[in-house]
């Protein structure tokens, strides 16, 4: 390695392109490898209260390897089977031996039976913890050849003093990163869930995103469409009304006293009934003339949509069978045992053997408390059609 300065440009570019993105982590921690000369790299999370250590990326590791460390290995790795207070601190580097002398580890049948048959050793080898949080130790090893010389040990610490602050912001920006994008994708899921369609507009007019439903109503170009990532009906004239619209919803949402939220009606081709659009800011700006960019939600509405039955929605929320449904949605509508028993023409011992699966399997005890979780609950959310 040769003046530590010139590689800084090119591991920091490299890490700056790794958050949220784990081939770029897995890039830059080859690049790592490479410049400390060492034989291989490993950037691991340690949860110290389960004993457990995760391999987030490698290099130079083969997989037979990979996978006895993880079934086997971590649990006797002697770096690691350590009280948390011995752990190396957050932001610090240094050499393996600063946790535990070269000479103990040695000892082990980690070193014997797993490093040595990798044709490692643990002497010099170079350790980076930059984060530590919520009892798990993030961090980086470099392990290099049996019998090196150690000509690297200076220059590599002189380089881990210039990437730590660096390797500390991109992995919080990867932990941010990552959170957004669980949220999304829950989010996602869960607004696909809804019957009716949501467009996402940005500050320009340009579609930021859509639920399922609006992707299908949008596939079926009855009326809407998005050509050019802009929201279009299939008269020029009526969407430049729509644009108009949400153009003052956004004036709504800064402030403005001339903006307002709106309803718009899509004539489509087919002849059905036309769509029905409620048009929303995201978000209200609390002070005028912010330069903060105003999101516009549009909700789609299909007068013609058939959501599924309540009936079908309590078979597949809570497994019930199409006997057990029956009986459920006579009870919804007011009806007693004797006048269930009646119209479907069941015994009294059959009628009580529904009731006592249908109990059991949504975690009631009364009447009165299924009837009320069924029509406070979360399928009538959804859209559905009391129907028997």
């Amino acid at each position: 390695m040769d003046d530590t300065q010139q590689y800084l440009p090119l591991l920091l570019k490299a890490l700056y392109q790794a958050p949220g993105n784990k081939a770029a982590w897995s890039d830059f921690i080859a690049l790592l490898t490479g410049i400390f000369a060492a034989e291989q790299g490993l950037f691991v999370h340690h949860d110290q209260e389960h004993q457990q250590t995760g391999l987030a990326n490698t290099y130079n590791f083969e997989q037979e390897f990979i996978d006895s460390y993880e079934e086997y290995y971590q649990f006797i790795n002697p770096y690691l089977a350590l009280p948390s207070s011995p752990l190396p601190a957050q932001g610090s580097f240094g050499l393996l031996n600063q946790t535990l002398p070269d000479h103990v580890v040695k000892k082990t049948e980690f070193f014997n039976d797993y490093v040595v048959p990798q044709g490692l050793t643990v002497e010099n080898a170079v350790r980076l913890t930059p984060l530590q949080a919520d009892g798990v130790h993030t961090s980086i090893a470099l392990h290099y050849p049996i019998n090196n010389d150690g000509s690297h040990v200076t220059r590599a610490l002189a380089l881990c003093a210039h990437i730590m602050p660096h390797l500390q912001t991109a992995l919080g920006l990867h932990k941010r990163i990552c959170g957004l994008e669980v949220q999304f994708s829950a989010l996602r899921k869960s607004i696909d869930k809804v019957p009716f369609g949501m467009v996402m507009l940005d500050r320009s007019g340009n579609v930021l995103v859509m639920n399922d439903p609006a992707s299908k109503i949008l596939l079926q170009n009855d009326g809407l469409r998005v050509c050019n990532n802009k929201l279009q009906t299939m008269v020029a004239r009526n969407t430049e009304k729509l644009n108009i619209l949400v153009a003052s919803v956004q004036q709504a949402a800064s402030g403005k006293p001339e903006g307002r939220r709106g309803v718009f009606r899509v004539f489509r081709r087919s002849g059905k009934r036309p769509y029905e659009l409620l048009v929303i800011p995201v978000y209200e700006q609390e002070e005028e003339g912010n330069d903060k960019d105003c999101a516009v939600a549009i909700f789609i509405q299909d007068p013609d949509f058939q959501p599924l039955s309540l009936g079908a929605m309590i078979q597949h929320m809570y497994g019930l069978t199409r006997a057990e449904v029956s009986v459920t949605l006579l009870l919804i509508q007011g009806c007693d045992c004797r006048t269930i028993g009646e119209h479907l023409n069941i015994s009294r011992e059959t009628m009580k053997t529904h009731l006592s699966h249908i109990f059991r399997k949504t975690q009631t005890r009364r009447q009165g408390e299924l009837i009320a979780m069924i029509l406070r609950g979360p399928v009538l959310m959804c859209g559905s059609r009391v129907t028997v």
